[in-house]
């Protein structure tokens, strides 16, 4: 490995570390070399603790972003993730950067530029770790005490982030499925990630996690599957199993009117798109599970959401719980 990797190195941690149980060899690594690590832009899975003092947050889908973020960094390790599943901007990424890779799946690593190994990771990871020098530096970064003052900022405006700081307060126990598409990123921040215990769809997010919490539920332990109110629409159906063999998931819909993950990228091409009815069904997904036999409730303000979140995150499921969040385009693109 490059001397430069005891200089000002950086992690980009993925899927694979979760899917074949990693997370310990990075962990070791990266507390040897002090460095900072991060998610990949938009992991299907836990990449790295999200509780670690060293773990940074989620590097977003754009390549202008992602240069923008790692550019301090003089080196960047990438483990067992794809940087580029999402690359919204034309801009190549890690440009002019030193970066290697090292992956479980022949097919990435065949198709990237830089260095890229293609082997057990566990064992690069061990390997390496023993072949480094350690570091040490302080670190001033507190990511704890910036979601607390965002969720603080939202909270009279039923901004998405004091609603998952709330529901993170309850959810202690329960694996997270999220289909949250345009919250997704705060959703992350404040629920965050821990082995085997955070789920989303790599392929795409339309109409997974309502049936995919509902099987884990059966298999393995409690689950807590957040979804938008778009997404809904596409697996409601769903709910006649949960509701058939009582599984003890809980569904909470974050309800912002209408598919907000494309009025946003509609609004970094064509601002008037965002207003077309077609992106805006309103959906009552307390009507659906009632339906379906599922008890279900709605939180539409302040006042109701705290007794609401309370009903819905104790005792077992199912349950639905509908809160209508703040319906402002996030900027996304």
């Amino acid at each position: 490995m490059r001397k430069g990797l005891t200089k000002n190195p950086a992690i980009v941690a993925g899927y694979e570390l979760d899917i074949f149980n990693e997370h310990e060899a990075l962990r070791k690594l990266a507390e040897k070399l002090c460095c900072d690590v991060y998610a990949e832009p938009l992991t299907s899975r836990c990449a790295f603790p999200s509780d670690h003092p060293l773990f940074c947050g989620d590097l977003l889908p754009a390549s202008a972003l992602l240069n923008m973020t790692l550019a301090p960094y003089d080196f960047v390790l990438l483990v067992g993730c794809s940087l580029l599943l999402y690359p919204y901007t034309v801009l190549e990424p890690l440009y002019k950067k030193s970066v290697v890779e090292i992956t479980y799946d022949a097919e990435e690593g065949f198709s990237r530029t830089w260095e890229t190994h293609v082997c057990d990771v566990g064992w690069f990871l061990s390997e390496l770790t023993l072949h480094v020098k350690k570091r040490e530096r302080e670190r001033t970064q507190n990511l704890k005490y910036s979601l607390l003052s965002k969720a603080a900022s939202a909270k009279f405006r039923m901004g998405a982030e004091h609603v998952l700081y709330q529901i993170s307060k309850r959810s202690a126990g329960r694996a997270v499925f999220d289909e949250a598409v345009s919250l997704s990123p705060i959703l992350r921040s404040f629920l965050g990630y821990f082995p085997k215990r955070y789920f989303s769809a790599r392929s795409g997010q339309l109409g997974w996690a309502l049936p995919a919490s509902i099987g884990f539920s059966l298999a393995a332990l409690p689950s807590l599957a957040v979804i938008g109110d778009g997404s809904f629409n596409y697996a409601s159906q769903a709910l006649w199993s949960a509701s058939k063999y009582q599984t003890d998931t809980v569904f909470i819909v974050l309800d912002n009117k209408g598919y907000a993950i494309l009025k946003s990228y509609a609004r970094s091409r064509n601002m008037e798109v965002t207003e077309e009815e077609w992106l805006s069904p309103e959906t009552k997904a307390e009507s659906v599970a009632n339906a379906y036999g599922v008890d279900s409730r709605v939180a539409s303000d302040l006042d109701s959401l705290e007794s609401a979140l309370d009903w819905a995150l104790s005792g077992k499921g199912p349950k639905l719980l509908r809160i209508e969040v703040d319906t402002t385009i996030p900027q996304l693109f």
